[in-house]
């Protein structure tokens, strides 16, 4: 991977999205809350920063977030798109 100007995801809650800066550029994974929930609705990756892992760093980052605040029980990370499940299933999974 290449270095990132900045490593950390940030959590915009105002504006409902996790925010990965990159090389100049930043990758979002856009959300929503619903109770004990975190849907998550889509991911944007510049095109230049397609196949570098940002994606799934983002949705990474949801799953430790989701982690932190869930609740045994709670079923708190929901995907509305087939390819946010499929890296969330594999990410949260494998930590």
């Amino acid at each position: 991977m290449a270095e990132t100007d900045n490593t950390e995801v940030v959590n915009d809650a105002e504006h409902h999205r996790l925010v990965l800066p990159w090389d100049g550029r930043e990758g979002e994974l856009t959300y929503e809350r619903r109770s004990n929930q975190l849907i998550l609705v889509h991911t944007e990756v510049p095109k230049e920063l397609e196949g570098k892992g940002v994606g799934s760093l983002l949705v990474k980052a949801a799953c430790r977030y989701v982690g932190r605040e869930g609740r045994p029980g709670d079923r708190p990370l929901v995907s509305l798109r087939a390819t946010v499940a499929s890296t969330a299933r594999r990410r949260c999974v494998e930590g």
